[in-house]
């Protein structure tokens, strides 16, 4: 018995995008329940299952289930092998899907970048989630919690980041100009935090701007 062969017919049985009766539909479910709960001996090779994806990824419906039931041929110690972060990035539900099968953005950024460092879907990942880590930071800024690890760790990732947008052809100059002053700022104030009535107090003291909401 061939695995996907077998999870292609259920569809070629009952198409996707079609009116099915309720016993179609019915029928449907138990023959997908009964092919996750098959023992199959033989699993295909990765090449056979990106080809298989390409060529019926508008046919079949390409759920957490059925990766999960092919785990051991993407799976690569605790993240995944690169060219299943880069299938799973072609499909349009391709995040929502890795996160469901308990892998993380940096999961799919570490294995695209150890496989190539030059690989423009990893790099174009690993600065949109970046960016959107350090934006998310700045407006935290009220409650104090800017920082996340030392200060010099996060300096270091702001370093990492700006050689990444610049080589990007981006222009973050002045959200990375933020971040440097401001995670400065919030460490200085932590180390001296009992002389200010809060951080707006320091910023204030320190005649730096107020950015971000403080009400």
């Amino acid at each position: 018995m061939n695995i996907l062969q077998d999870y292609l017919t259920i569809y070629e049985r009952y198409p996707l995008g079609e009116y099915l009766p309720k016993e179609a539909r019915r029928a449907r479910f138990e023959a997908l329940r009964d092919w996750e709960l098959f023992p199959y001996e033989a699993l295909p090779s990765a090449e056979a299952l990106q080809d298989f994806v390409f060529a019926n990824e508008d046919k079949v419906l390409l759920s957490v289930p059925f990766f999960k039931k092919l785990r051991s041929i993407w799976a690569g110690g605790e993240g995944c092998a690169a060219w299943f972060a880069r299938l799973l990035l072609h499909l349009r539900e391709g995040l929502n899907t890795a996160w469901a099968l308990d892998l993380e953005t940096d999961d799919l950024i570490s294995a695209l970048l150890a496989d190539d460092p030059d690989d423009p879907q990893g790099l174009t990942l690993w600065y949109d989630t970046l960016r959107k880590g350090f934006w998310f930071s700045l407006h935290e800024l009220p409650w104090a919690i800017l920082l996340d690890d030392d200060l010099p760790t996060e300096l270091a990732r702001i370093d990492e980041f700006e050689t990444l947008s610049q080589r990007l052809g981006k222009d973050d100059r002045a959200m990375i100009a933020e971040c440097r002053m401001f995670y400065n700022a919030l460490a200085d104030f932590r180390t001296h935090k009992e002389q200010y009535k809060g951080l707006e107090d320091y910023l204030r003291a320190h005649q730096l701007p107020l950015r971000y909401s403080f009400r």
